[in-house]
């Protein structure tokens, strides 16, 4: 009897172990990857960079002993700007890379908005179409351009994220949130969940790109005058309640992160 109890004690300690290993690999494989939030954004979205778009020489790669900033900007057809930027501070270990896409004064079609903050120990993503015209007084635009905007996300939630979503309502108390849509994305997520990166940019990315092409330029009169004056608001509001603002005039100074303000709004 004694011989049966201890055999199967080691055996138990033989499967533990083995379960132990699997995990530890699972988690070394994790920590080996890394999350190429700007470079997946590139390849889904190449479609909009046509022309770079000339800037201060200065701001493409800035550094400080504080931290460092990596900026891009492209335009295209009916693409105002594209701008991939990257930004990284060293006292709070966090790096913060954005992409936004706003189009061409005459149309009204949505402001791409995509967003990745790393921490050492959580990962924040923000995915959006911030709308031009209001959706209540025009219901057909959003049938037009938030609901697919709500298939989309319903669909990186359930078949790619997963169970990797630690908190998947996200608030923020910043003055910002007045632009986002309905249906805006904003989830914490694991490691893990942050490795999908590649795949959330195609999805998001791939129903943008089908929005713009099939977006017409409007005509003079109140739809176009609304969509424009609503993108100029839009692009205060965000630039005056940018949450890392405050950081970044710590790193950069006020001039410098005025300038890089300017680049990206």
């Amino acid at each position: 009897m004694k011989q049966v109890l201890r055999s199967d004690c080691q055996r138990h300690r033989v499967i533990l172990l083995a379960l132990l290993v699997t995990v530890l690999l699972f988690f070394e494989s994790a920590s080996a990857q890394t999350i190429d939030f700007i470079g997946s954004a590139k390849n889904t979205l190449s479609t909009f960079m046509e022309t770079p778009v000339a800037f201060d020489e200065t701001l493409h790669h800035y550094e400080t002993e504080g931290g460092s900033i990596d900026l891009e900007v492209y335009t295209s057809d009916n693409i105002e700007k594209i701008v991939f930027s990257s930004i990284k501070i060293e006292s709070t270990g966090v790096t913060e890379e954005s992409v936004f896409i706003f189009p061409k004064e005459g149309y009204e079609f949505p402001v791409f908005w995509a967003n990745v903050t790393r921490f050492s120990f959580i990962n924040i993503l923000i995915f959006d179409f911030l709308p031009l015209q209001d959706l209540v007084m025009n219901p057909e635009y959003g049938q037009t351009y938030m609901e697919p905007l709500k298939a989309t996300k319903a669909a990186v939630m359930d078949d790619i994220l997963k169970r990797t979503v630690r908190d998947k309502a996200v608030e923020f108390s910043s003055l910002a949130m007045y632009a986002y849509s309905p249906y805006k994305m904003i989830a914490r997520v694991s490691k893990r969940g942050a490795l999908k990166i590649a795949d959330i940019v195609d999805a998001y990315g791939k129903t943008y790109i089908d929005l713009s092409k099939q977006a017409p330029k409007l005509e003079e009169g109140q739809a176009r005058t609304y969509a424009t004056q609503r993108l100029a608001a839009l692009r205060k509001l965000m630039r005056e309640n940018d949450p890392g603002y405050k950081y970044m005039l710590e790193v950069f100074g006020e001039e410098t992160t005025d300038k890089i303000m300017d680049v990206i709004f």
